[in-house]
């Protein structure tokens, strides 16, 4: 592992990096009622633009580098590598995962199972990523296999089918040069 793998690390400067996400597309589309859950949140950089400060956004990281300074922000945190959530069965109103889905690598699909099983029926999963299909998204898959990561970025149709498998509604949109958003609602097996 590489210091740029090591999210403890890279917190030290991960607020200066630029991140291609959006918060409009997603922000018009959040379930209000009940908690928000920004998985992969990393620092809370997006959280706090998405969300603002609402208490009821809670930042998940399996990092706890990057929680401590969600932390200093005045977000609540939870430490989770996204495979076991701290949340009751359909507890939680929105999940949002930013630009991070790719590092949940292998287990893409245990975390969408996950996501399932906290959601309330009328809840609502938001992932926005970088298309693999775009140039610039090919170049930010090869830049992060340079430097170590183990990301498997989705085109759309892959993360649809994967999400298809958890819940009753899902479609992509294109949201940027080299992002889409995936919108997931009604938790399958309710």
């Amino acid at each position: 592992m590489s210091w740029f793998t090591d999210f403890d690390i890279v917190s030290r400067v991960y607020d200066v990096l630029p991140i291609p996400t959006h918060p409009h597309p997603l922000r018009d589309r959040l379930d209000t009622k009940g908690a928000v859950v920004d998985l992969g949140g990393g620092t809370g950089r997006f959280t706090r633009a998405l969300h603002g400060n609402d208490a009821r956004s809670i930042v998940a990281d399996a990092s706890q580098g990057m929680l401590t300074k969600a932390r200093k922000r005045g977000l609540p945190t939870v430490r989770s590598d996204g495979q076991r959530l701290p949340f009751p069965d359909a507890s939680i109103g929105a999940v949002t995962i930013t630009e991070a889905f790719h590092h949940f690598a292998p287990h893409q699909d245990a975390v969408l199972g996950e996501v399932q099983r906290i959601l309330r029926d009328d809840g609502v999963l938001l992932i926005e990523e970088i298309d693999p299909t775009r140039w610039t998204g090919r170049l930010l898959e090869f830049g992060e296999h340079v430097i170590g990561f183990d990301s498997v970025f989705l085109e759309p149709p892959e993360l649809e089918a994967l999400a298809k498998a958890c819940f009753d509604e899902v479609e992509t949109e294109r949201t940027g040069r080299f992002t889409y958003l995936l919108e997931a609602r009604g938790p399958k097996g309710r």
